[in-house]
């Protein structure tokens, strides 16, 4: 889940002519008499996987000839294979077929040799269909426009954005009448438990990163017998609502930036917190150009739960700092220019409406206007600007859309008992799953091991030099052998 919900766009992949090599599951061509499994051409950079398209219904829970049609590539073991390992890259849009080179490169090769490793795109993302069509992007316009320094109205400031994105959302949802009410966890779930049957495996070996640990969560709910191991790494708290995911960005991002400052040392804690309060009250010039707290704060926090951009989030930080109260050298601000080009990014795409449909789906409750503003406003004197245009702009993620979109799951009180308990994986100050929230779905399962990253990196496994990450979580995955709960000291990332 990014941190404004509105990115992870799955690009259209090209196909490949070349030849599949035999897979070592044995697919059955009908898994069920709704099923079907056919061969299809997979992508230029999985011309070693062997790659399917699964025909499901597209409505699970209700009579209708429509289908869905899921993408699948399968990497054999390279080994005595011992079943199926497969993943979800989160999003919620995010193209596991998009992500499998990149996934199976960062993988051990004990891992490779064990596993055949099943990647997919849920339906309405990348090579699945159907698809959202219709669905222009979403422009904020400007009638309410946040002063660049002291108070800000945040009512005035939500009811704007909101006026912004209803009509956007509306539309989609009426131009897409046979696929938006079908994109939610609850049809996911039942696809991938189709997968398995298709594909010839007992049990899956599952490995959910951010949203995916919402699929990898709720799939061990409907079919725990079906779970061989569950790996949940950038997770999600499982009674999560519109409401307490808007309102967490009051603290979860100055918990960020408290462990952020940690793992840089020297005085940066306090320039990070000075910088912060100073960007109320002023603006700064940047290699020429002034910079508003509006252009600055969402940056750095849009990209402190990636560790690949800590160096850039630092020296945009530190050239602030001195372009504020010291003297920042033409050098200094040409560096800090360029770090925050490479941090500023747009998503215009029309893929992101997925985003909406699936957590508006999943999500119960719709915080209202005033609830929306009071989120902002909290995030705003706890940390920033940035902090609060996020709790507004996950607030807002479903104006425009019907009751009918949602099919929100019942709030959980018991625990889950697996055969093998999970393990629940997360950064100590991960913006976009926080840590409160990781510790959480921990406590909703027996005996489950908990291991916390002191980092801010979102999704772990497999990107550290790290034998407190990489061992245990090697050895769970491959003999089922549960960890002890702990805490990883912060590492170097691993080059792909």
């Amino acid at each position: 889940m990014r941190p404004i919900a509105l990115a992870l766009a799955g690009a259209a992949l090209a196909a490949s002519s070349l030849a599949m090599p035999a897979v070592t599951v044995v697919p059955a061509m009908a898994a069920s008499p709704t099923t079907s499994l056919a061969p299809r051409t997979c992508p230029a950079d999985l011309a070693e996987w062997t790659c399917y398209a699964l025909t499901v219904p597209r409505d699970w829970f209700g009579p209708g000839d429509l289908t869905a049609s899921i993408a699948i590539a399968v990497m054999p073991a390279r080994g005595a294979s011992i079943g199926g390992l497969t993943f979800n890259p989160g999003g919620p849009g995010g193209s596991g077929l998009e992500a499998a080179a990149g996934y199976y490169k960062r993988l051990p090769q004990r891992v490779k040799d064990a596993f055949d490793i099943v990647a997919w795109d849920p339906r309405g993302v990348g090579a699945s269909t159907p698809q959202l069509t219709g669905c222009t992007t979403r422009r904020a316009r400007a009638a309410y426009v946040p002063p660049t320094t002291g108070p800000v109205d945040w009512r005035a400031f939500a009811q704007d954005l909101a006026d912004a994105l209803a009509p956007g959302l509306a539309a989609c949802w009426a131009a897409n009448p046979d696929v938006a009410p079908y994109l939610g966890t609850d049809f996911v779930v039942r696809d991938l438990e189709a997968m398995r049957e298709a594909l010839g495996y007992d049990q899956w070996s599952i490995h959910g990163m951010s949203y995916g640990t919402r699929i990898g969560y709720r799939y061990a709910r409907a079919y725990p017998e079906r779970v061989r191991t569950l790996l949940l790494d950038g997770a999600i708290d499982p009674n999560l609502t519109m409401s307490t995911w808007a309102a967490a960005e009051s603290w979860a991002f100055t918990y960020a930036q408290a462990v952020f400052s940690s793992t840089v040392g020297d005085a940066f804690a306090a320039r990070f917190a000075r910088v912060l309060r100073a960007l109320n009250n002023r603006t700064v010039v940047i290699d020429g150009r002034t910079r508003t707290r509006w252009d600055l704060t969402p940056v750095i926090f849009g990209d402190i739960s990636s560790q690949s951009q800590a160096a850039d989030v630092r020296t945009l930080v530190n050239t602030v700092y001195r372009a504020l109260f010291l003297s920042a050298t033409p050098t200094e601000q040409r560096r800090a220019a360029a770090a925050l080009a490479r941090l500023e990014r747009e998503d215009t795409s029309a893929e992101q409406y997925t985003i909406n449909m699936v957590t508006c789906a999943d999500m119960s409750d719709r915080p209202s206007i005033e609830q929306i503003a009071n989120f902002a406003e909290a995030a705003y004197i706890n940390n920033s600007v940035g902090a609060a245009f996020v709790g507004t702009m996950k607030g807002l993620l479903c104006e425009g859309l019907p009751e009918s979109a949602e099919r929100p799951y019942p709030v959980l009180e018991d625990e889950l008992a697996l055969a093998t308990p999970p393990v629940v994986l997360n950064a100590l100050g991960d913006t976009r799953t926080p840590w409160l929230g990781a510790q959480t779905l921990a406590n909703y399962f027996t005996r489950s091991a908990f291991i916390t990253y002191a980092g801010t990196q979102h999704v772990i496994y497999g990107r550290f030099r790290s034998a407190c990450l990489n061992t245990p979580i090697t050895n769970y995955l491959l003999y089922r052998t549960v960890p002890f709960s702990t805490t990883c000291p912060y590492a170097q990332l691993r080059p792909l």
